[in-house]
């Protein structure tokens, strides 16, 4: 099992996001070069440091996000 996941990089730290569950590496893969490539990034969450940075123009306010995948752990997820 393979957890699809975003994220972005900030000044201080880099968030991650889960995006679900597939089963097989291929389909991951398949959805991080299809969403990478995608002209509509996933805005990210209120409580995401990008969305409250005190820099005035901080360039990572207007980043896309990353997609990609890890293999997930062997525990289900909740």
């Amino acid at each position: 099992m393979y957890e699809l996941i975003y994220g972005y990089r900030h000044c201080r730290s880099e968030t991650v996001y889960s995006a679900g569950f597939v089963d097989t590496e291929e389909k991951a893969a398949e959805w991080a070069r299809f969403k990478n490539e995608e002209q509509d990034p996933v805005p990210p969450p209120d409580s995401d440091p990008l969305c409250n940075c005190d820099v005035s123009f901080c360039p990572m306010k207007f980043q896309r996000p990353r997609y990609s995948y890890r293999k997930a752990s062997t525990q289900s997820p909740e």
